[in-house]
């Protein structure tokens, strides 16, 4: 099984859609890579990650605003 593990920060405050009973909490984070070449010039190279968390609560969105930090686990 693949999985994926991702620590950055949320781009946008999270967005909540209903489905019949369950919820879906739509939020990105970005991961930057800071890297220095072999000539010493250092570069930055952001990645983004859109993600879904399928819930039945819905409060957990209220937490996830832009700028918090997060760790992100989960399958691909």
């Amino acid at each position: 099984m693949l999985k994926f593990h991702v620590i950055g920060y949320v781009g946008k405050d999270a967005v909540t859609q209903i489905h019949g009973t369950d919820s879906v909490i739509n939020f990105s984070v970005c991961h930057t890579d800071k890297y220095t070449d072999a000539s010493g010039q250092k570069y930055e190279k952001p990645t983004w990650v859109t993600c879904s968390w399928w819930t039945d609560r819905t409060n957990i969105a209220q937490y996830i605003k832009k700028g918090t930090l997060l760790w992100v686990e989960g399958i691909p």
